[in-house]
């Protein structure tokens, strides 16, 4: 750990009854104003908050952690696993544990609260884990600066309309969170890393009116490729005051989209994309609207689905950047695609975006006599093609 250098968290205050909680973060002397917001609860600025935000710079840095307040006995027992854990999964990116002796602990206690809380953003995964738990579930957690960008006030207020029109239709209690924590998570930390800790920071600023919250699975059990968020590490955020449940893994994303699309109303709210665009919902071109569309191609629910305005093109499918942990999802499209023997231009596309990603970017004369052998064979597209080289 690199000796004399500290990130400090400081001038934490609560304003507006409660319903705002203001914080800076120091990393040495760069300075990130940071606050959360709601006008549905009020917040308490556990310790467990800023240990949970703080914890990845550290680990990145090699920095040491100050703040004031001590958090949970049980929360700081499960500090080395989850400092384990995403050391022994990141080792490229060298996270060396950060050493804590010099924060507080505290004596744990019952937490007398009764809700039982999931993080919502309308997506698959949300709707799979409400509809599973919808008997336990009361509450509904957006938080808005988490995959939705502030400043966007169009997309923003649609959301928020969305998620509380969800929360209207299964009769649960909408708490909407406002943060700008991505500009400091963001700074030393990427997303797909720090997303789990994000979520369980803010989780614990509930624990008045929460005592438990499901965080909804990205992956199954047999795909299980983010570390981020994870049935392993996901616990381990766990307080006296607020438990965390890793909820979904026993579900590939084939297995849920049915099961959501039973739902009339998930089927016509579903909020997927990763554009963000100021206008539409879903923009039907982004990776994950990508993904979603063609899945529901697989089950024959497309048209069933009225969060989707516009029809696959095969060409927004070949240009998707595919990283390995997006890889099983296109597999078992693939694989739902050619049993049913359905769609199978855009299962040929796929195919190529599984099996020839590297002769897109490296040799793509060789791609264009690989199409021309399958010119009779998927006439319509290869035409796709032959317009695609003309372009690219």
């Amino acid at each position: 750990m690199n000796t004399g250098n500290v990130i400090k968290v400081k001038d934490i205050s609560s304003s507006d009854s409660g319903h705002k909680i203001t914080f800076d973060v120091f990393v040495n002397s760069r300075k990130f104003p940071l606050y959360f917001k709601s006008n549905d609860v009020e917040l308490t600025p556990n310790p467990e908050v800023f240990l949970a935000l703080t914890l990845l710079a550290g680990m990145e840095l090699k920095y040491k952690i100050e703040f004031d307040g001590e958090v949970s006995n049980k929360f700081m027992r499960a500090m080395p696993a989850v400092q384990s854990i995403y050391a022994q999964s990141y080792i490229h990116r060298q996270y060396k544990h950060v050493d804590l002796s010099n924060i507080g602990s505290r004596a744990d206690e019952e937490n007398l609260a009764q809700g039982v809380g999931a993080f919502f953003s309308g997506g698959i995964d949300s709707f799979y884990t409400l509809l599973k738990n919808q008997e336990e579930i009361t509450h509904l957690i957006f938080i808005n600066g988490f995959d939705v960008t502030l400043g966007k006030s169009s997309i923003e207020e649609k959301t928020s309309e969305l998620i509380r029109a969800c929360g209207k239709e299964f009769g649960k209690k909408v708490i909407e969170i406002e943060t700008n924590l991505r500009d400091f998570m963001k700074t030393y930390v990427s997303f797909p890393i720090h997303h789990g800790s994000f979520l369980a920071a803010t989780g614990h600023l509930l624990s008045s009116e929460i005592n438990k919250i499901f965080l909804p699975a990205a992956d199954s059990y047999g795909e299980m490729g983010n570390v981020g968020s994870h049935p392993l590490l996901d616990p381990l955020w766990s307080s006296d005051k607020v438990e965390y449940i890793h909820d979904g893994c026993e579900a590939s994303r084939m297995e849920k989209l049915p099961i959501v699309m039973k739902s009339k109303f998930a089927s016509e709210h579903i909020r997927v994309c990763y554009a963000k665009s100021d206008t539409v919902m879903n923009c039907g071109k982004c990776e994950k609207c990508v993904r979603t569309i063609t899945g529901l191609m697989a089950i024959n629910a497309l048209e069933d689905c009225k969060s989707f305005n516009t029809k696959i093109d095969v060409k927004d499918i070949l240009k998707i950047e595919l990283t390995d942990s997006k890889r099983p999802f296109y597999t078992e499209i693939l694989y739902a695609l050619d049993k049913e023997n359905k769609h199978p231009e855009v299962a040929y596309a796929i195919s190529t975006l599984l099996f020839k990603p590297h002769l897109l970017k490296r040799n793509t004369e060789i791609l264009k006599k690989y199409f021309r052998r399958q010119k009779y064979r998927y006439p319509k597209l290869y035409l796709v093609w032959k317009q695609y080289f003309a372009q690219n």
